[in-house]
């Protein structure tokens, strides 16, 4: 399941496999949820019964909603880069015995990525490639849409 507020990534989610697109924004994501994995309740409070989530955004206010939400036992990735400090109640954590583990373990994990890419075609994130004479023409693309997917950036033409 994908939850996105670009629509252009929500449908490279499709694309990809993913169930369910969700857009944040207008979808009541914790209802459909609740409606797809089920309730749990705890000394917490009812939670969603989502057993796994991976936060991508680099938002804080999402980390602390998924912390709320999370079921006891669930698993939170959290693969974005937050710059900022994002203040979690660790009392919810330690009451759910939740699992928050970083994603930074890339070099240790390249050959269980290539073994991913050989098994399934993932080009289709890729939705924009630039040579590298044409950086501030990505970066300004990234700054302004979000409607795009993986932008990528060649040392030869953008074409390779």
């Amino acid at each position: 399941m994908a939850i996105d507020p670009s629509a252009t990534r929500r449908e490279l989610a499709r694309e990809l496999g993913a169930s369910e697109a969700l857009d944040p924004t207008s979808d009541k994501v914790w209802q459909r949820l609740t409606e797809l994995h089920g309730s749990e309740s705890t000394l917490a409070g009812p939670t969603v019964g989502t057993d796994a989530f991976i936060e991508a955004t680099a938002v804080g206010s999402v980390v602390q909603e998924i912390v709320a939400n999370a079921k006891p036992g669930a698993r939170i990735s959290v693969v974005a880069v937050h710059s900022d400090d994002v203040p979690i109640r660790l009392l919810l954590v330690m009451l759910k015995q939740l699992t928050i583990r970083g994603a930074m373990e890339y070099p240790a994990r390249f050959e269980s990525a290539l073994e991913l890419l050989a098994r399934r075609d993932l080009s289709a994130m890729v939705t924009h490639r630039f040579a590298i004479e044409d950086f501030g023409e990505a970066i300004a693309l990234l700054q302004e849409s979000k409607e795009c997917g993986k932008v990528v950036i060649t040392m030869g033409p953008a074409d390779h």
